[in-house]
């Protein structure tokens, strides 16, 4: 149950990924978009939320014989689970994105075209820079008879600007983390609004029946 519920959420995480890249340009920016920010923070919200449930009925399948033993478990299941779900994300972008996601093209002319758009336009993406990126840094690789593009890449391949050894990956990753904190913590805030909001209805509810009571 937990691995097919883990699975679940990473696949979720994939279909988001891939209607980003169904975007075309904007799957190569290396910012995220705040609706994507948005549906990341809901779905780990959501997803965290669900498993406190459900995680409930698997332990209770296990038939403790004692309460310790039972909350011991309860603890374990939980906090493993919510764990990988809070950091699988950015794990993802740190480590696993430059491996799993590199794109292939015919030529080094179409690799160029397709991840340093404004640079090739330009024709500043020659071979010598080209060569450069193959090695020592590796962003770019032979796979077979193509040209494959790592999956994080340097934003300024002539090293320029500022940018330095910066790579789409750690920009997205610091974009990310910052706009996923915001986020989150507003969705916090709307949600402590929301419980008090309830509170209060429920408090003027009791008065309206206490007062009910005593004028009958």
């Amino acid at each position: 149950v937990v691995v097919f519920y883990l699975l679940v959420y990473t696949n979720i995480l994939l279909g988001m990924e891939w209607m980003t890249e169904q975007q075309g340009d904007q799957a190569l920016d290396p910012s995220t978009s705040s609706l994507k920010v948005l549906m990341l923070t809901v779905v780990v919200r959501t997803m965290s939320f669900a498993w406190s449930f459900i995680a409930k009925h698997i332990v209770g399948w296990q038939n403790d014989r004692t309460h310790a033993s039972y909350q011991n478990n309860m603890a374990y299941m939980i906090s493993t689970v919510k764990l990988f779900i809070a950091l699988w994300p950015f794990v993802r972008i740190a480590f696993v994105k430059s491996i799993a996601d590199h794109r292939c093209f015919d030529d080094m002319q179409a690799l160029s075209q397709a991840t340093w758009p404004t640079y090739a336009s330009q024709g500043l993406m020659d071979q010598t820079v080209l060569e450069g990126l193959m090695s020592p840094h590796h962003y770019i690789f032979r796979s077979g008879d193509r040209f494959c593009v790592s999956g994080c890449y340097l934003l300024d391949p002539l090293g320029r600007d500022d940018t330095g050894d910066n790579t789409n990956c750690t920009e997205e990753l610091r974009s990310t983390l910052f706009q996923y904190y915001i986020v989150d913590q507003v969705l916090k805030i709307a949600m402590l609004f929301v419980q008090m909001i309830n509170k209060k209805c429920a408090v003027d509810k009791e008065v309206k029946e206490a007062a009910s009571n005593v004028t009958e």
